[in-house]
């Protein structure tokens, strides 16, 4: 059996994700859905409104001074230092996913990956309607383009599991005005699960076959977190 722990937004407090980990050392590894905290200041450079902003611990990971205790993978959020992430991804000239510091890797927007047996599509990042056909450069990467759902959905393996930031039209009936296109994703891949953050609240649904589920913050909620077994 394999046993994943899908976590959500974090926004920098990876300390409380280290502490989450040692309380579940029984996982093969962790996916991350977006809103990681990958900036080394409060967020300033990378658009955070104010009232959201604190110091992210990332720095510490970076420089090899922390290390999670289990692998990590994460999607890109809406809040991130973007340019950082993509000098890592044209770096690293691989298909898997990306080192960003030791046991910590992204899965970048649009790729398939394999961990522990597992197929994991990537799709980091929020919608807009401007950028999903005309992806921008600077903050603007925060948003997932048309491109990057057509890579997926041209791998030819069955994806058992679809992890992204935000989520399709629909899935929260609170929300409205997200992607169609989304949620178009989710039906034709059919994963086993379907996790997402970004909302900052929790949610269980089904899509077809495929279970939904939408973390939490990680504010030092129960409701942060999910532990998929396989």
């Amino acid at each position: 059996m394999t046993r994943v722990l899908a976590v959500g937004d974090l926004h920098g407090r990876l300390g409380m994700l280290e502490e989450l980990i040692l309380r579940h050392l029984d996982v093969d590894f962790v996916l991350q859905a977006g809103d990681f905290g990958a900036y080394r200041d409060d967020g300033a450079c990378c658009g955070i409104p104010p009232r959201r902003r604190h110091w992210s611990e990332f720095p510490a990971y970076l420089d090899g001074s922390r290390r999670f205790p289990k692998p990590v993978f994460f999607v890109k959020g809406n809040h991130e230092h973007f340019r950082l992430l993509d000098d890592a991804t044209a770096a690293s000239g691989k298909s898997g996913p990306v080192p960003i510091a030791d046991n910590l890797f992204l899965i970048p927007n649009g790729r398939v990956v394999e961990i522990c047996g597992l197929v994991i599509a990537g799709l980091g990042g929020n919608y807009s309607m401007a950028c999903h056909r005309r992806p921008r450069g600077g903050l603007r990467r925060r948003h997932f383009s048309d491109a990057e759902i057509t890579a997926i959905l041209r791998h030819p393996e069955k994806v058992d599991i679809l992890l992204t930031h935000d989520v399709g039209e629909g899935m929260i009936p609170s929300f409205r005005g997200l992607s169609q296109e989304l949620l178009d994703l989710g039906r034709r891949l059919k994963p086993t699960w379907w996790i997402h953050g970004h909302f900052h609240c929790h949610h269980e649904d089904d899509l077809g076959f495929t279970k939904v589920v939408g973390l939490d913050a990680i504010h030092g909620r129960e409701t942060s977190s999910k532990i998929l077994e396989f």
